[in-house]
């Protein structure tokens, strides 16, 4: 009985040793494995982030372009961009082309085999603001060289924080302004929060803090057919009454017959 129990024993070691022996048999060879790719990923990664052996070989400059200039954007790219495809941050690419002051967005992506695309979107100013910035059409601020800033453009002022507001009544007073052929030339909304404009001919608008846009359709309601042919002798116009408004005329000392017959339009009511 005890022979038996010792072969069972010697079978039983003989069993798990033999198992042992494939395990580790099958961990060598997994970490040879292992080894084998770690030593090829890395042959891989020093090969292709060498410039020798992926070399950029064209850059693609995509926007329309008025204000930045594609030596801007070529300078970005050479400070950033060590020739090789892989080598090349587009990320810094990104962030540094988006600091130039004209450009609102860029994206910049790699192209297979050896191409680097570039797509840059310019701001488009629609006014100045205050006296130091320009306002781009999503209401943000920013402050290009004043050689590269473009002429023409209205003046809209406002308390610190106030463009996205200002510009907005900016859009809506000059929709309504436009089917007469008036332009503005200032809109500012002061510390009180009450409103002024000059139109681009002159004509001065003391609008008040509240229902501006309704008092200034007031006016617009009768300009054409009662003052467009006298716009040129109105200094301004104050619109904070209810029903009406008043009109200052010019001073016209060398037409004292008109001066007089225009005196008397000073207050108007809408009927």
């Amino acid at each position: 009985m005890s022979r038996r129990k010792n072969k069972r024993k010697t079978n039983h070691l003989l069993s798990d040793y033999q198992a042992q022996k494939s395990a580790i048999k099958r961990w060598l060879l997994g970490m040879s494995s292992a080894l084998v790719v770690m030593a090829m990923m890395t042959w891989a990664g020093v090969t292709l982030y060498d410039p020798e052996t992926l070399p950029l070989r064209s850059i693609e400059v995509k926007g329309e372009f008025n204000k930045v200039t594609d030596a801007q954007v070529r300078e970005v790219v050479a400070k950033n961009t060590v020739s090789g495809f892989f080598n090349t941050d587009v990320e810094s690419i990104s962030d540094d082309l988006r600091a130039v002051k004209w450009v609102e967005t860029a994206s910049v992506r790699r192209v297979w085999p050896d191409v680097l695309q570039i797509v840059v979107y310019e701001r488009k100013a629609i006014a100045n603001w205050n006296k130091d910035y320009l306002l781009s059409a999503d209401a943000s601020l920013f402050s290009p060289d004043s050689a590269t800033r473009p002429e023409g453009l209205p003046h809209l002022q406002g308390p610190q924080g106030t463009q996205a507001k200002v510009m907005q009544r900016y859009i809506k007073m000059k929709a309504m302004l436009q089917p007469l052929g008036l332009g503005i030339a200032v809109l500012k909304m002061n510390a009180r929060r009450a409103w002024s404009m000059r139109l681009e001919n002159g004509i001065e608008f003391d609008l008040g803090r509240t229902e501006t846009t309704a008092r200034l359709q007031r006016f617009l309601d009768v300009y054409s057919n009662v003052f467009v042919t006298q716009e040129k002798d109105i200094a301004e116009v104050d619109l904070r009454y209810t029903n009406g408004f008043t009109l200052r005329m010019k001073e016209l000392t060398n037409q004292p017959e008109k001066k007089a017959q225009l005196g008397m339009v000073n207050h108007v009511q809408k009927t």
